[in-house]
């Protein structure tokens, strides 16, 4: 019954993970467009802290494409 149980509500909550974690990508998709394309650091910086407010989010990763920085 213990297998049955846990089975069932980790495949809810990795649903509910992978849902939410839609929902931030996209959120941080349409807040880091602008400052990006503009280079605007500072606000860069607030986007990317406002992003992690979400307490389910460990780290907000911003780097240029196709460089290690």
């Amino acid at each position: 019954m213990g297998v049955v149980g846990y089975s069932l509500f980790s495949t809810h909550e990795r649903s509910q993970l992978r849902a939410l974690t839609v929902v931030l990508a996209e959120q941080a998709n349409g807040s880091l467009a602008i400052p990006l394309w503009n280079f605007d650091r500072s606000q860069i910086l607030q986007s990317a802290e406002t992003i992690m407010k979400e307490r389910s989010a460990y780290a907000a990763v911003v780097r240029k494409a196709g460089s290690g920085e």
